[in-house]
This record gives structure tokens, C-alpha cells and sequence, in this order.
């Protein structure tokens, strides 16, 4: 008795088809969807404002911009946004390199309690490390009564402290994930060649 041919549907060829190349493309699909989810909710918010910014009624215009850097308000507010990243930038890159350097290549002992802290922003909630601020660094505060400090947490130094302190764990991690993937190789035989810690670090780890 002769077998029955089974036949192949069309849209399970497509299906299998579809499933193959989702397979095969996996990384590309969802790098295609990160970049769109980036374009939607990052890119198009800025070019959304920068069009605006040089469209008036009449057309194409830089009046605005003429406006804001004739005041000196404005234009302090960009100089003071500007020095800000730049202080940030410094401090998180020097304090991040210090605790992953320590975490990474310090006594084993200091190690998970360095890391503990580290990550300690990202866990507690925002508003917790501002109360924290105002009662050490605060008018009455406890840092600022004891050593007497005639400066304010109110300004320009407080949003410093704050975004310092909200942006260490991030290159913490950075700096951790690259120093992990260091090949301990070239210290170890600087370390037996004699070299000192600090050569180490300036020569080898840095760079």
C-alpha cells in the first residue's frame, strides 16, 4: 500500500523561513532596535528642539541665539552647565579608576566592601543621598558645623556634589570592565623586573 504524500504548507515554509533568519540576524535585529528605540526617545527630542531654535515665523532665523548670548544670564548658565561636566567628568574618572583599580587589583580583604559602596547609588533611591547632602554639607549641617565651613550646599558646589555622587558608580563599572579585561601578564612581569606601583600604574595600566 502506497504511503500518502504529506504535503508542505506554505505558510510553515514561511514560518521556518522566518524563523531561520531571526536565528541567523538575532544581534542585528535587536542592535536595529536599540538604535531605533535611541532615535525615538533621545535623537528626536534634540533635532525636535534644534529646528525650532532656528525657525521663527519668517523662516530660518539665528535670532534666538542672538537673544540668549546678549544676556549675560543665559550665557553664565551655559559657562556654568559646561564647567560642570567637565568637573564631573574629572572627578568620576579619578575617583571610578581609584575604587576599580582597588576592587580589581587591591587586598582581597577591601575588595567586595570597596565594591558594596560603590554601587550603593545606584541601589538607594536619588532623593535618600539628597537628604544625606543637605544634613552633612547643609546651613546646620554635621560637616558644616564641626569644621566650621562657610560655604553653601545651595549652588553651584551642592550640584557638583550631587551629580558626582550620582554619576561614580557608572564609571566605576566602566572603568572595572576594562580593567578586568587587562591581560594581568604585562604587570606581573613588571612587577617581577622590579617595577614600583606607581611605574606600574603610569607605564602599564593606564595606558
Amino acid at each position: 500500500m502506497a504511503k500518502p504524500e504529506v504535503l508542505s504548507l506554505p505558510h510553515s515554509n514561511a514560518w521556518e523561513k522566518v524563523k531561520t533568519f531571526v536565528n541567523a540576524e538575532l544581534i542585528n535585529i535587536l542592535a536595529a532596535l536599540l538604535f531605533l528605540l535611541l532615535a525615538i526617545f533621545l535623537l528626536y527630542p534634540i533635532l525636535a528642539v534644534l529646528i525650532k531654535s532656528i525657525k521663527g515665523p519668517q523662516g530660518l532665523t539665528l535670532s534666538f541665539y542672538a537673544k540668549f548670548f546678549a544676556k549675560g544670564y543665559y550665557f553664565r548658565s551655559l559657562i556654568n552647565t559646561l564647567l560642570l561636566g567637565v568637573i564631573n567628568t574629572i572627578i568620576c574618572v579619578v575617583v571610578g579608576f581609584c575604587l576599580a583599580y582597588l576592587t580589581t587589583r587591591g587586598p582581597l580583604a577591601l575588595r567586595k566592601p570597596l565594591k558594596i559602596v560603590s554601587m550603593m547609588p545606584l541601589i538607594a533611591p536619588p532623593y535618600l543621598f539628597a537628604i544625606s547632602i543637605i544634613i552633612l554639607f547643609g546651613r546646620n549641617g554635621i560637616v558644616t558645623n564641626a569644621f566650621n565651613l562657610k560655604w553653601t550646599i545651595y549652588g553651584f558646589n551642592g550640584v557638583v556634589v550631587a551629580q558626582t555622587l550620582a554619576f561614580i558608580p557608572l564609571a566605576y563599572l566602566m572603568i572595572e570592565n576594562t580593567l578586568k579585561s587587562l591581560n594581568p601578564n604585562l604587570e606581573e612581569s613588571a612587577y617581577d623586573m622590579g617595577a614600583s606601583e606607581t611605574t606600574i600604574i603610569r607605564t602599564i595600566t593606564i595606558p
